[in-house]
């Protein structure tokens, strides 16, 4: 009988390099230090 993979956990997904890199960019690029311009950064994983 075949199985249908699983998505990955947030736990693996964090253990992916690329993933970390992603998510630093976004928050770097949510000027999270800028009362005035601060906003949410989104994307697809």
């Amino acid at each position: 009988m075949n199985q249908s993979p699983t998505a990955p956990t947030v736990d693996e997904m964090m253990l992916v390099p690329a993933v970390q890199a992603e998510l630093e960019s976004a928050w770097v690029d949510s000027l999270p230090s800028d009362p005035t311009l601060r906003h949410e950064e989104g994307g697809w994983v």
